[in-house]
């Protein structure tokens, strides 16, 4: 097992799971319009189901885990990916959630009760997502506290939180998040010159499953 790989199962157990996947593909350069091609290597991280677990990864668990030591892998990680070079030099790093950020717990507990900013969004912030998808969990406690956890990350990031499927025309806080650009469909990050399209979707059993109200 290589280094990069045991490095993204160690940073499954210390938060939730990142991934990290290699895309090497052929690109113009861009230089003086020529035509010639180049190669872009792309590492993509990712991780979702960090579900509030801040301090560490659980019972049983307790050396382990914990935003701060997340964030520190992550770091490593994108300094890695950034420092690598295709075979004609460029590379990339682009870092997604797909959600399930925060649950119920006694971790959860102590955000609310702190009241704005939420400890969950201060930490998540601390990574810099370029890029975060709403899973169902986001939406238990009702798309207001939806609202304050995305509003609890602007003192320190401001990633957008994307959503191809859902819709906020009822949900006044969320609506105004979308209309200053905090919610989107989908977003483009520029990498080392490359736009790179992110498009985000949510499960369609969300109804269900949690209480989006009017999101779903």
């Amino acid at each position: 097992m290589n280094t990069h790989w045991r490095r993204a199962i160690f940073a499954g157990l210390l938060f939730a799971l990142v991934s990290v996947l290699y895309i090497q593909t052929a690109v113009a350069d861009g230089h003086g319009g020529n035509g010639r091609r180049g190669n872009f290597r792309l590492t993509v991280l990712h991780n979702n189901d960090g579900e509030s677990q801040l301090i560490d990864a659980g019972a049983g668990l307790e050396d382990f885990g914990g935003i701060a030591r997340f964030a520190t892998v992550v770091d490593d990680l994108r300094d890695e990916a950034r420092s690598r070079r295709g075979r004609h030099g460029r590379s990339g790093v682009v870092t997604l959630s797909s959600g399930d950020n925060f649950l119920a717990g006694p971790e959860w507990n102590a955000s609310l009760e702190n009241g704005f900013p939420y400890y969950d969004s201060i930490g998540l912030a601390l990574i810099g997502y370029d890029a975060i998808t709403f899973g169902n969990h986001e939406f238990d406690f009702n798309p207001d506290v939806t609202a304050e956890f995305i509003k609890g990350f602007e003192p320190f990031d401001r990633t957008p939180f994307i959503s191809a499927n859902l819709k906020f025309r009822n949900e006044p806080e969320l609506r105004r998040l979308q209309w200053r650009g905090r919610i989107a469909k989908s977003v483009i990050v520029n990498e080392r010159g490359e736009k790179i399209g992110i498009i985000g979707a949510t499960t369609e059993n969300l109804p269900f499953i949690s209480t989006p109200r009017g999101s779903a």
